[in-house]
């Protein structure tokens, strides 16, 4: 809600973000996404056990990538909803091109977030060394055991630095920062709303990886990714980020595998 007292670049900052979905309809889209991904995760499993349990070194790898997509149909169903209940538009979700200037500078991104990245292991190592904090890029071989073909490895990083980004930066910087931003604003300053819906929704990111172990670092990397969406008002920089940072840890994954 603006009033006459709100400074034009700030006033005119909230109108050109504002979105016709409310954080309501994030939280349902998010949650409805990941209703589709549980169960058809629980499926794949189960069709999986039935059919070739331990049959292929990179059974973990594959069910992985499988029960994947459904995350990925999820994301598209809620995007078509939003479109087709909500008004909104695949440019309101962030599939803008903000241009190649803005895409390198989100790439140079990739630099603050290894050091930020780097000093969270350092404090964890220091205060909480039990903890035993690590990359989330190591869940992915999880199961998985001899080594990978060529096949695989190429499958992976395609999954990784391809797959993930675009559906998870669809659903949680396009869609559910967004709505979140959108209610912050209505009650506290836009920068103090841009701030808080990056701080939950890269909540939300790392809590719903499910695991423990990587929590503060996709924490952290969530709300990196929220402040270069915003900065571009696109999703291609902030996929770029996302890509960029996936791409180097799986790479580092297989050559150490």
């Amino acid at each position: 809600m603006l009033s006459q007292d709100t400074p034009r670049p700030v006033a005119e900052a909230r109108r050109a973000d504002a979105v016709p979905w409310s954080a309501g309809s994030s939280l349902m889209a998010v949650g409805s996404a990941f209703v589709i991904y549980i169960v058809g995760a629980v499926a794949v499993d189960l069709v999986w056990q039935g059919i070739a349990p331990g049959t292929f070194t990179s059974e973990g790898l594959t069910v992985g990538i499988v029960s994947y997509q459904f995350l990925a149909l999820g994301t598209a169903i809620s995007v078509v909803l939003l479109v087709r209940t909500r008004g909104a538009t695949l440019g309101a979700i962030g599939f803008r091109f903000p241009g190649w200037e803005a895409i390198l500078m989100s790439a140079l991104v990739v630099i603050p977030v290894f050091v930020g990245v780097a000093l969270i292991y350092s404090l964890f190592s220091t205060f909480d060394p039990g903890y035993h904090l690590h990359g989330n890029a190591q869940e992915l071989l999880s199961g998985t055991t001899g080594h990978l073909t060529v096949t695989e490895k190429i499958a992976l990083f395609i999954f990784a630095a391809v797959e993930a980004p675009i559906t998870e930066e669809t659903l949680f910087r396009g869609i559910l920062f967004q709505g979140v931003r959108q209610l912050f604003s209505r009650w506290v300053p836009f920068p103090v709303a841009v701030a808080s819906a990056a701080v939950v929704s890269g909540a939300l990111f790392g809590f719903l990886h499910f695991e423990p172990q990587t929590l503060p670092i996709l924490i952290f990397l969530g709300i990196v990714l929220a402040s270069v969406f915003q900065f571009t008002r696109s999703l291609y920089g902030s996929m770029t980020v996302h890509a960029i940072v996936n791409a180097i840890a799986v790479i580092s994954l297989i050559q150490s595998s």
